[in-house]
């Protein structure tokens, strides 16, 4: 983990807002943080360094009630510690997508998703099996 902290990994306005502590169950944390770790090196580490610009990381881990919070689908991702969802604050909405469909030539994921009206990238890394499932919305 070269740019990144588990602290904005973790990090939610939404759960500030709400005081909610988003931290993962007990019996789920060595699981979640090993997840970060894995997603941080083959994607967002790798992702930075390609575009060579900050990301911002916009939700990352979700714990059960903020994801509920946020319209999260039930079996989310981000509750594992397996999805993130980021932007880069240098680029344009034309370099955004831009970026997304490199990412989706160039990297192993599980999920890749352009949100275009929030001009946001979601990702996702399964260590079990990639799926590389592509779409915009």
């Amino acid at each position: 983990m070269k740019y990144f902290t588990f602290k904005e990994l973790l990090h939610s306005e939404v759960a500030l807002r709400n005081n909610i502590v988003n931290l993962p169950p007990r019996n789920k944390v060595v699981q979640v943080y090993y997840n970060l770790t894995i997603l941080v090196d083959n994607l967002l580490d790798p992702i930075r360094e390609r575009f060579a610009t900050p990301m911002i990381i916009t939700s990352g881990y979700r714990c059960e009630r903020l994801n509920k919070l946020v319209g999260g689908v039930y079996n989310s991702q981000h509750m594992k510690g397996e999805a993130v969802d980021f932007w880069f604050p240098s680029f344009s909405h034309k370099e955004m997508i831009e970026a997304f469909f490199e990412i989706a030539e160039e990297f192993d994921f599980d999920q890749l998703i352009y949100y275009k009206k929030k001009g946001i990238i979601h990702i996702s890394y399964s260590i079990k099996n990639n799926r590389h499932q592509i779409s915009m919305r």
